[in-house]
C-alpha cells in the first residue's frame, strides 16, 4: 500500500547538565548529557542485502547514551 516503506517517526531528545566551580585559580566546568533520553529506536538504514533473513527491515540509529565531560573554562 502507499508509504508503507516510510521510516517510522523520529524521536530524540537531548538533556545536558553543567556545573561551574574553582579549583586551584581556574574555572572549571563538569557536564553531564543524555542523549536519545526516551531511548526511542530512531532507525536511520534499511538492509538492502536479499540474501540477508532481514531484508527491508529498518537498521542503525543511536540508542541511549550518558557522556559526561570536565573541561577548562577559564582562569579567575
Amino acid at each position: 500500500s502507499a508509504n508503507s516503506y516510510r521510516y517510522p517517526s523520529y524521536l530524540s531528545i537531548n538533556v545536558a547538565a553543567e556545573k561551574r566551580f574553582r579549583f586551584r585559580g581556574h574555572e572549571w566546568a563538569f557536564r553531564l548529557s543524555v542523549f536519545n533520553a526516551t531511548g526511542h529506536p530512531n532507525h536511520d538504514s534499511v538492509v538492502n542485502n536479499v540474501d540477508a533473513p532481514t531484508f527491508l527491515s529498518f537498521a542503525g540509529g543511536q540508542h541511549r547514551s550518558f557522556v559526561g565531560r570536565i573541561r577548562l573554562v577559564g582562569q579567575r
